[in-house]
């Protein structure tokens, strides 16, 4: 059994590679929704933002395309979530900008998924991201 099936049911990984079916299509829409979401939120994190946030866009979905597609084998993408963890750091990130973080993506799954959004794909959603937000919090920057 992998470390991840012991966290995630299969069920668990079908919907939220449900979700991700949706969402890709439309992946710009939703990652410039979720900025403006996210700086709406907390107008005082926008600065930490220095790159294009088109380019932040397209990072944001290839990484979490990555670590969805690899949800059957997440012990290969540990240690690239808690290097990213390291880097949020490294950018100021505090713990209550993940609290942040997942309320603006819930906020925009709602607004252009709507009733597709459904609970079930919520509810294992926030379990996703709660796993990888405190496995980001795990990595330790190098001194």
């Amino acid at each position: 059994m992998h470390f991840m099936e012991s966290i995630f049911s299969n069920n668990d990984i079908r919907v939220i590679d449900e979700l991700w079916d949706l969402i890709l299509p439309i992946k710009e829409t939703i990652t410039d929704s979720f900025y403006a979401t996210l700086f709406s939120l907390d107008r005082t994190i926008k600065p930490m933002f220095k790159t294009d946030l088109g380019v932040q866009g397209l990072r944001l979905t290839d990484t979490l395309t990555f670590i969805i597609k690899h949800m059957g084998n997440i012990e290969d993408t540990i240690q690239i979530v808690k290097e990213l963890g390291v880097k949020h750091l490294e950018y100021g990130t505090k713990p209550y900008h993940y609290d942040l973080v997942l309320e603006a993506l819930l906020e925009t799954f709602d607004k252009h998924l709507e009733e597709k959004f459904n609970s079930e794909m919520r509810l294992c959603w926030i379990k996703l991201y709660k796993f990888l937000s405190e496995l980001m919090m795990l990595g330790k920057p190098s001194k």
